[in-house]
């Protein structure tokens, strides 16, 4: 594990959140990187400073109960349910599709644009020989 990867999850290996071999190899970047065992103890103390002035609050009983009620209603459970979309919603993803591979389709047989490098190269050439193509030649070209 590299330095940037250790500082992304240095909150939870302070917390010790993180799983038993994730702990592990988070571990390892500490004993091999002085600044990373740095930033540890770093993040502890302000951890530590945080925990130690912090308020602490006792939740009220009521709410406990309330709380504890409201995770066990079967009401509370359905409304995790997967939303089911309504039949127009399969209409509107359909017409979506069904315009997004009509413009693939059409588009691999578009003929391609012209190369107006090329045609403006050959122009020149003609220019350099002295075969200036007349006016009406050109509007022709271009119709």
């Amino acid at each position: 594990m590299d330095c940037r990867t250790y500082q992304d999850l240095i909150a939870a290996h302070v917390d010790q959140a993180l799983d038993p071999p994730e702990q592990a190899e988070t571990d390892a970047p500490v004993r091999a990187c002085t600044s990373c065992a740095e930033a540890r103890v770093t993040h502890h103390r302000v951890r530590s400073l945080v925990r130690s002035h912090a308020a602490k609050y006792a939740v009220p009983p009521e709410l406990r109960a309330r709380v504890l009620r409201a995770l066990n209603s079967p009401d509370e459970r359905d409304s995790a349910a997967p939303v089911r979309l309504s039949p127009r919603w399969y209409v509107v993803f359909a017409a979506a599709i069904s315009a997004v591979v009509l413009i693939a389709v059409t588009s691999l047989f578009r003929s391609p644009p012209p190369d107006l490098l090329a045609t403006y190269a050959d122009d020149v050439r003609r220019a350099d020989a002295g075969n200036l193509p007349s006016q009406s030649d050109l509007i022709a070209s271009w119709n």
